[in-house]
């Protein structure tokens, strides 16, 4: 009755439905304007439009969805279609349009009752393992709420508590409204409690055959329970494991009920298994030597092979033609039946058969064909296996289809017996019909596509002989045409082959006389393109209307474009002011040439603080102090304040040797095609810790300015920015030979720069990489103020990544930098270039690769020379003088990597790395001086926010006296 019902709704429910959608909703107009379904639709002048509602609703938006205007003649089926838009964005539980007379023709108010939307989710009480306990709630940010999931999903979360052992466990959930838009929130507050244990295990076992078997039960799989967290996951697992027991040991209809005894007072459970058993049906094998018993109980006859089925004649079917199918082709079975109605199978295996070859025939010449190589390993082992011959069978089939086969069949097998030495040869008959050749393409109203380098490789002939022609091309065309015509927006393209069949002539007809030359002409019916149609915005947001199309890049007419859907997804989210963002195609849609789209979107808390703690450890090296620090930092954020998509934030970073202050604010173009602006004030510190045996730093520098920036993706995946700014930079407690001109030590150093970059990102995965490239080139300007001459600090840094073989992934990064200035003692320290670290070159220090400064002491403590360790050579002790060394980096830089990074075992994997990198203080002549490498390897541990990563990397030269050979680093993230 219930299909009927169901029946009866499609072929009468639906037509009546579709001849009265448009009295769908209330109001005045549908009682004043009545008509039939098949009368054509009333036409009045629109002399002005209003609309009400109870949630936040835009007059932009009402009128783009309803596409009516005032002071126009419209129709009763484009006020029925206004609704049918309205209720398509789902915010709407009821529409009344009312209808009143007004100047020379009608007034039309629209009255929009709104749903109740749900907005947040909150889990309290529950520190660790949130996420666990919001996947189990059924609604999403956005959803129109419905109650009973809410119930729904409160039930499941006490349930999944009970399950988990949290017996006492309350969960009380509270439903927040906020009648201004008409959103709620569900807070869910979780008191676990403590978790109950196991105390007791016991098995029983009603009308026993079997005597002892409780103990064996308890012993194999209740002990493992006790004094073990009472899951429910856990006793089902041991059930089962029993109840397996039990079939292998012939109890083939055992059943198993599950008593629980709580003790409140001690938060304990014990555990009563309960076992009705049944009639004992043993089986039992004697003379199986290629399989086991276990084996045939499991694999062969099955655990759970109902009774009617346990017949020994059924069993011994199935034992022999597992033995066939292995080559044992004269095995037999007998059985006896024991007093407990078992069975024991007698099995005489017999002989394995010996092939000793395989011959493929073509039954219509009878000639012999090239075949052996498909069955190697069975003819090597001399054995017989039915699936190795049938899986040598299909390997025959897929050659003879690429030869160009087509038609290609197996027509019979034969076993042929050698009355001499009693083995076999197979005999395998085939009719391989003609042969194609490729006879080349035609793609009718689009020859430029046959010019397409990716058709190129189909060619017709090689060293003047011809192409078989195999019938996977046709596949492989078919596919690029489709994605072809799909890119242009052509989503239901016809494309179809139609094949040209000619008989070959000269000296290809002698070679093959059954062949025939295919030529391909590719029908195409491309329909219409597929075009974006309406954007229904749901979810809950209060960013206006207008301001959310401006920044997507769908616009209604255009050329459908999932590239164009990615680019807006990634654009919503780069505003980072959205909780949830949701595109999706609206999928009920009639129209084939057109498509509208849902866009739902969900706003993030207005005030957002993050705080950050972390520890970067490094190894000691003998010349240069500890560089292991904490790190610590928060970000207050503020988002979408002005309700303009903005976003301002106050960020402060924290580690023994920085500290960085900067306040920003970002917000889209008012313009329509403009990119991200943003405006930046910072203040950092930065302390250089290099120097050896001195718990001072080599020098202080300090950063300060503002900028204001634009950015923008062009197009898919390519980025580019230009900031321009003022910034003053200061050094001073200058400590050792650094390399700097005095006369700009403790001076506050302004100027302007103007800093344009390009970033090209084709990763397919930025925290887990395995293929693509990253491309990143800036130039830094700079225009002093009142002291020194312009400038610039050019950067360029390449990766790459590729798979050559499953997850062995090769990466390779070039980095180059170079600062246009002449004098190198007139760069500021923090301007400069350095290497060496867990992210330049392993094996160093960070940034501690020479060139270092050199300051010689006598025993008084008095300076005998200072010197740059990149103008001498390997550097001898000596006893009577002191050295200190400081970091002085350089105004050129070559650096690269090489990895070869492989798994090892789940999240663990390995890398073996290769650096080399060189510092410059004099161009790139500097460049022909010594080079650094460096090589080691590094263990990975991945997780959700990047690979835990410890590296340990080996020097090739020491140059200084004392000087470690190696480094090692632990830390987050990849080196690149």
């Amino acid at each position: 009755m219930r299909y009927l019902r169901f029946l009866i709704f499609i072929f009468i429910g639906i037509p009546f439905f579709q001849a009265q959608a448009w009295r769908n909703y209330g109001g005045t107009f549908p009682k004043l304007f009545k008509e039939s379904a098949d009368s054509a639709p009333i036409s009045f002048l629109l002399s002005k439009i209003s609309f009400e509602s109870d949630v936040n609703f835009e007059k932009d938006e009402f009128l783009y969805l309803t596409e009516l205007k005032e002071n126009q003649i419209i129709t009763t089926a484009q006020v029925d279609h206004a609704c049918r838009m309205l209720m398509r964005k789902k915010k709407f539980a009821d529409i009344d349009v009312d209808v009143y007379d007004y100047q020379a023709g009608k007034h039309l108010h629209f009255k929009l009752t709104g749903n109740w939307i749900f907005n947040k989710l909150k889990i309290e009480g529950i520190l660790f393992g949130k996420i666990k306990y919001v996947n189990f709630y059924s609604q999403q940010p956005g959803d129109v709420f419905d109650s009973s999931l809410h119930e729904e999903s409160v039930k499941v979360i006490r349930d999944y508590l009970k399950d988990q052992g949290y017996v006492n466990s309350k969960v009380e959930d509270e439903l927040i409204y906020n009648k201004k838009n008409k959103s709620l929130n569900a807070r869910i507050s979780i008191q676990r409690g403590k978790r109950f244990t196991v105390k007791n295990v016991q098995f029983i076992v009603t009308e026993s055959s079997y005597p002892g078997i409780d103990k064996i039960l308890e012993r194999k799989y209740g002990k493992v329970l006790i004094k073990s967290y009472y899951t429910k996951k856990a006793f089902k697992k041991q059930a089962k494991k029993a109840l397996l027991l039990l079939r292998q040991k012939g109890f083939v209809n055992a059943k198993i009920s599950i008593t629980k005894n709580l003790n409140l007072k001690t938060r304990s459970v014990d555990l009563i298994f309960k076992l009705k058993l049944g009639k004992r049906k043993t089986l039992k094998f004697d003379g199986n030597k290629l399989f086991s018993e276990k084996y045939i109980h499991v694999n062969i006859i099955g655990i759970d092979q109902p009774e009617w089925l346990f017949s020994p004649d059924i069993i011994s079917e199935q034992i022999k033609y597992e033995y066939y199918k292995k080559g044992y082709w004269d095995t037999t079975i007998a059985y006896n039946q024991k007093p407990d109605q078992g069975f024991v199978f007698n099995i005489n295996e017999g002989q394995r058969i010996v092939v000793e070859s395989i011959e493929v025939r073509d039954s219509i010449t009878q000639t012999a064909e090239a075949s052996a190589f498909f069955w190697e390993e069975m003819l090597q082992k001399k054995i017989f296996d039915h699936d190795t011959l049938n899986d040598g069978i299909e390997k025959l089939r897929s050659f003879y289809l690429f030869q160009g086969f087509w038609d290609f069949k197996i027509i019979d097998k034969q076993f042929i017996k050698s009355p001499d030495t009693g083995n076999y040869s197979i005999q395998i008959l085939v009719d391989k019909g003609i042969q194609r050749f490729w006879g080349g393409l035609k793609i009718d109203e689009y020859n430029e596509l046959e010019d397409d380098p990716f058709f190129k490789k189909y060619i017709s002939s090689q060293d003047g002989q011809f192409i078989p022609f195999d019938l996977n091309w046709l596949t492989e065309q078919r596919s690029f045409l489709i994605n072809h015509f799909q890119k242009q927006g052509f989503w239901y393209t016809d494309i179809q082959p139609e094949l040209c069949e000619m008989k070959l002539e000269g000296k290809n007809n002698a070679n093959h006389p059954n062949g025939v030359q295919v030529s391909v002409n590719w029908k195409i019916d491309t329909g219409n393109k597929v075009k974006f149609e309406k954007i229904f915005l749901r979810g809950n947001t209060s960013l206006p209307f207008r301001k959310i199309l401006k920044e997507i890049k769908i616009k209604e007419g255009e050329t459908w474009s999932r590239k164009k859907i990615d680019l807006s997804r990634k654009k919503l989210k780069k505003l980072d002011i959205f909780k949830s963002i949701q595109i999706q195609p609206y999928q009920l849609s009639k129209e084939k040439d057109k498509k509208s789209i849902i866009l739902s979107l969900v706003d993030d808390d207005p005030v957002e603080l993050r705080m950050r703690a972390g520890y970067f450890l490094t190894s000691k090296n003998f010349l240069f102090k500890q560089q292991s620090t904490p790190k610590l930092g928060s970000s207050l954020i503020f988002k979408n304040p002005l309700n303009m998509a903005d976003k301002f934030s106050l960020d402060f970073d924290w580690t023994k040797f920085e500290r960085k202050f900067n306040t920003e604010y970002q917000m889209p173009s008012v313009f329509n095609h403009w990119p991200m602006c943003k405006a930046k004030v910072y203040a950092n510190r930065y302390v250089q810790p290099v120097q050896v045996g001195k718990s001072a730093s080599a020098y202080e520098a300090f950063q300060n300015g503002f900028l204001l920036g634009l950015s923008d993706e062009y197009k898919e995946n390519y980025h580019w920015g230009i900031n321009l700014g003022n910034e003053w930079m200061m050094t001073k407690q200058v400590r050792g030979y650094l390399k700097f001109n005095e006369d700009l030590i403790g001076k506050y150093v302004p100027f302007v720069f103007l800093e344009p970059s390009l970033v090209i990102d084709k990763l397919d995965d930025r925290i887990n990489t395995k293929k693509g490239t990253l491309t990143f080139a800036s130039i830094k300007l700079m225009v002093p103020e009142n002291m020194g001459i312009a400038s610039g600090k050019l950067q360029f840094d390449q990766s790459y990544f590729h798979p050559i073989f499953k997850d062995f992934i090769f990466a390779a990064r070039f980095r180059f930098g170079y600062i246009f200035r002449k004098d190198f003692e007139d760069i500021m320290p923090i301007e400069r270039f350095y290497l060496g670290g867990p992210y330049s070159v392993r094996g160093y220090d960070i940034d501690s690769m020479p060139p270092l400064g050199v300051t010689e002491k006598d025993q008084d403590g008095n300076i005998i020379r200072q010197y740059t360790t990149s103008d001498v050579g390997k550097i001898q002790p000596n006893d009577d003088i002191t050295r200190e060394y400081t970091i002085q980096g350089g105004s050129a830089m070559i650096n690269g990597n090489i990895e070869l990074r492989a798994p090892i075992f789940k999240n663990f994997s390995g890398v073996l790395f290769q650096d080399i990198g060189i510092l410059s203080q004099s161009g790139f002549s500097g460049f022909q001086k010594t080079w650094f490498p460096a090589s080691g390897f590094g263990l990975r541990y991945k997780t959700p926010i990047g690979s835990v990563r410890f590296d340990m990397g080996w020097k090739w030269k020491t140059k200084l006296p004392k000087e470690s050979s190696f480094g090692w680093y632990l830390t987050i993230g990849e080196a690149f």
